[in-house]
């Protein structure tokens, strides 16, 4: 079936050490008051030197500021370099979750002006606040260990319902598959994605602005999640350069075996693999009242293969009900 498709600051740490001299310095001329305490030659280099007064004044300075330092780097951390070499982003709002790098906020033109689909345009200014996204689209065994905690269901988890009412197996659905625990969970309803999300301590679907956003490489405006260089092996799909041979694969692949199409934060897989679950209805952007119920899902799958699919503006549209073995989902968290 087809389907449409960091920098780690320089930590300046202030010089602590002030200048001392075992000599006996001269008694400094008394200050008068209101005026500035006159300076005195030093002993050991004939330079002007301050008197004791400033250099206390300077020590306090210093290490007020050493502390301040301290305090900024705690609450704004930066991270190294992300799983895939990638650096991440200054961090404005804390440690993300383990497996989940930083996004930055900002804002941007959402969707195309012009070549892409009816649905991509008109462009329009959104602003995303930093968020947390999962590096990797949420596997099999991430999501076994949500069943297992009894915060998820498996019910229908290896089956295919384009309505949430009639189901059929389906091959396609990784789901209890040996030698499939690090491929992404697919064949999952929006109400699956989402209590996993909740079950990682609090997190959720991102939104479409989030999702585009981070396959963007935020302000670089990739046309891709790895750059502007046309798709071939960067990811898993059915297109020319993928390991299996154009037209012929049929199954996930592992998440984060395609480096080379990593995003500027470190994700993997944000083109093909599977399309993702949002959070936000699938309305046009031209602002027009909305009462479509449908879901956007974002970022192209196994099925794909042709270069138009896997722009990073490329929008689906799936009802809340869907389960398709093409269809996945990462989480974020604020």
């Amino acid at each position: 079936m087809s389907k449409r498709s960091r920098r780690d600051p320089k930590k300046a740490t202030p010089d602590r050490s002030v200048p001392s001299s075992r000599a006996a310095a001269p008694r400094p001329p008394a200050a008068t008051p209101g005026k500035p305490a006159p300076s005195v030659e030093s002993p050991r280099t004939g330079a002007r030197e301050k008197s004791p007064r400033v250099v206390i004044i300077a020590v306090a300075a210093a290490v007020l500021g050493s502390l301040l330092t301290a305090v900024v780097m705690s609450g704004s951390d930066v991270s190294g370099p992300g799983p895939s070499g990638a650096a991440s982003a200054t961090k404005t709002g804390g440690a993300c979750p383990k497996g989940m790098t930083r996004v930055p906020a900002g804002d941007y033109l959402m969707g195309v002006m012009d070549g892409g689909a009816a649905d991509e345009g008109p462009q329009r200014r959104v602003s995303v606040g930093s968020f947390c996204l999962d590096v990797d689209e949420v596997t099999v065994e991430g999501f076994a260990a949500c069943v297992k905690a009894g915060k998820c269901s498996d019910d229908h988890l290896s089956e295919w319902s384009a309505d949430g009412e009639n189901f059929a197996p389906n091959p396609g659905c990784n789901w209890n598959i040996e030698g499939k625990q690090r491929h992404p969970i697919n064949c999952v309803d929006s109400r699956d994605a989402q209590a996993y999300c909740g079950f990682i301590g609090g997190g959720r679907l991102p939104t479409e602005a989030e999702w585009e956003w981070a396959a963007r490489g935020g302000d670089e405006g990739r046309t891709y999640p790895w750059g502007h260089a046309p798709p071939r092996d960067q990811l898993c799909w059915r297109g020319d350069g993928d390991s299996e041979g154009k037209g012929k694969r049929t199954t996930t692949c592992e998440v984060g075996t395609h480096a080379a199409g990593d995003g500027r934060f470190g994700q993997h897989d944000l083109g093909g693999n599977l399309w993702e679950w949002t959070s936000s209805r699938y309305c046009p952007y031209s602002g027009e009242p909305c009462t479509d119920e449908g879901l956007v899902s974002r970022g192209a799958s196994l099925v794909n293969d042709t270069d138009f699919g896997l722009r990073v503006t490329r929008r689906s549209r799936e009802l809340p009900t869907h389960r398709l073995f093409y269809l996945g989902f990462r989480c974020a968290h604020d």
